[in-house]
């Protein structure tokens, strides 16, 4: 019975390091991403959107320059940005103008490429 018992107990403590040792694959799901010489085509942020590294540095940008005010494009200190489908002349425009609440942001302080990188 003695033997029994400690057989059972050596194989539980045998499974249970088992699954502990795989491990899960995220490294290898993120390597999956490059192909030899290039950087990631994709890459994947919160509820299984995937935006090109362009658009994921322009919502990077749009966390410094435009989440205090319009968080997540939703309606803060200003409008939600969400429902809006303007024209990116317009945006640009009112960027650099400002009016009522909205500051200016001039080309010192938002240069063209990163508000272009918002805008798109």
């Amino acid at each position: 019975m003695k033997t029994l018992i400690t057989f059972l107990i050596l194989s539980l403590l045998m499974a249970a390091l088992f699954m502990v040792g795989c491990g899960d694959n995220t490294r290898e799901e993120k390597e999956k991403q490059y192909t030899e010489g290039e950087g990631p085509k994709r890459i994947s942020v919160a509820n299984g959107v995937c935006l090109s590294p362009d658009e994921f540095h322009g919502m990077k940008l749009f966390m410094r320059y435009c989440n205090k005010c319009h968080p997540g494009g939703e309606e803060g200190k200003g409008p939600e940005l969400n429902d809006k489908n303007l024209p990116d002349v317009i945006v640009r425009l009112q960027v650099r103008l400002g009016g009522g609440k909205m500051p200016k942001f001039k080309k010192d302080q938002l240069p063209r490429p990163e508000l272009d990188r918002i805008v798109e």
